[in-house]
């Protein structure tokens, strides 16, 4: 009998606690409601600046440092992407001077490596500035992505 009655108690411990958890996860339901709708999200153009920059193909590590002394052609191919996206996407005003320092860098890195001779690395001086330079307003933009998109 005793055994009966710890079994019973558990049980009623057991049911009290999910009926609990069940009203926890209700009320959060509940208080989600009250949130500010999906219609405060950053936008640009009049559209969701983060679904216009996914549909460009942007991703988290699209505005980031890149790989230097790298082969000229690799580089184009990898910056051009780059600057396309960031020119298909109208950033909102929190990064606006970020996306046009990152794009404008990458543009110009472009220009560089379409002068380095076919199989040459993109190494020269200048190309160690811009990936310095990038990696203030980069961080700026990825922070951003990360915690509105």
């Amino acid at each position: 009998m005793p055994r009966t009655r710890a079994l019973a108690l558990a049980q009623s411990v057991i049911a009290i606690a999910a009926v609990s958890l069940l009203a926890g996860c209700a009320g959060g339901a509940t208080s989600s409601n009250d949130e500010s709708p999906a219609s405060d999200a950053p936008t640009a153009s009049g559209g969701d600046f983060c679904q216009e920059y996914e549909d460009a193909g942007g991703t988290l590590a699209t505005p980031g440092i890149f790989q230097v002394a790298m082969p000229a052609d690799t580089t184009i191919a990898d910056l051009s992407s780059r600057v396309e996206i960031f020119d298909a996407t109208t950033p909102p005003a929190d990064i606006a001077t970020e996306w046009t320092q990152v794009r404008d860098l990458y543009a110009e890195t472009v220009d560089i490596a379409e002068t380095i001779p076919d199989n040459g690395a993109v190494a020269n001086t200048r190309i160690f500035e811009i990936v310095k330079e990038i990696d203030a307003p980069a961080t700026t933009i990825r922070d951003y992505l990360d915690a509105n998109c």
